[in-house]
């Protein structure tokens, strides 16, 4: 699946959400595995990668990644900085079911959106 965020008709997020459904939750895991080591590829070592585990009931059984994930007690995140755009690779779960995610975002708009936001936000308090 395709997604974009659209700020005053300016573009300043875009991503791709995996869209398939495994029988077999480890394979969520092999896919952002694979897609973190072709952005490798294409952009180099990234800026941050960081796997943050909430229940560490799954942590060292590897062959229970996908469960882990699925599970929602572990999410990955692979964040490369190309210029004015950050590029960021991520991988969670929720209630069983496993989000893989990839986004391309603007940092100038992307910064002006938050702002933006962040004003309304305590506009309404």
């Amino acid at each position: 699946t395709v997604f974009y965020f659209f700020d005053n008709n300016k573009l300043w997020r875009e991503g791709y959400a995996l869209n398939e459904k495994y029988t077999n939750m480890n394979m969520y895991a092999d896919a952002y595995f694979e897609f973190v080591a072709l952005l490798k590829e294409k952009y180099g070592k990234p800026k941050k990668q960081e796997t943050t585990w909430s229940n560490d009931l799954y942590k060292n059984r590897i062959s229970e990644r996908g469960m882990a994930y699925a599970a929602g007690h572990v999410a990955t995140l692979t964040i490369w900085d190309h210029g004015d755009t950050e590029i960021a690779a991520y991988i969670r779960g929720n209630d069983f079911k496993i989000t893989v995610t990839i986004t391309y975002s603007d940092k100038n708009l992307e910064s002006a959106y938050r702002k933006k936001e962040n004003e309304k936000n305590k506009s309404q308090l």
